[in-house]
């Protein structure tokens, strides 16, 4: 077996344990220290053998940041971009996102970090969660709303 039929061999296991992306396999060879022109022709190759394939990798790993990390939509688009992954197809995966249940993960993390601040002046507690959220990857607008909207339930409670 050649070479290159090896890295071919051992880039497809890789693959096939888990959704990875152009820049996953571009790093797992450059850290084998691949050769340039190896690498495309490779990159090529499984490509086509549909090892890699963006659209899917993305779907993956868009579903399992919002459903077991509790990522917002930035922290995803960041984390995508910073991939290289096209613009046009980060934002088809986002848009499958469930409205209802993105919301229901921004409630259920604003009242777990609201309820861990139990001790707090109201203004410091907010700016908390509002800065928690954040780093999180939600969006301002929705945060800033939906951190208001708990602040009234509380204090109607």
């Amino acid at each position: 077996m050649s070479e290159e039929q090896n890295l071919i061999r051992k880039l497809s296991k890789f693959c096939m344990r888990g959704e990875k992306c152009e820049e996953d396999i571009r790093q797992k060879m450059q850290h084998w220290k691949v050769g340039n022109q190896e690498q495309e022709k490779i990159i090529d190759l499984l490509k086509n053998e549909d090892f890699i394939n963006h659209k899917r990798y993305t779907q993956a790993f868009v579903n399992d940041k919002i459903k077991f990390h509790h990522w917002g939509k930035q922290k995803i688009k960041a984390y995508l971009k910073n991939k290289k992954i096209e613009e046009k197809v980060i934002e088809m995966a986002l848009n499958k996102i469930s409205q209802k249940l993105y919301e229901e993960i921004l409630i259920n993390e604003l009242q777990k970090k609201m309820n861990s601040l139990s001790e707090m002046p109201e203004i410091k507690k907010k700016e908390k969660v509002v800065n928690y959220l954040l780093q999180k990857g939600f969006e301002y607008g929705k945060v800033f709303e939906f951190v208001e909207n708990e602040i009234k339930k509380n204090k109607e409670n």
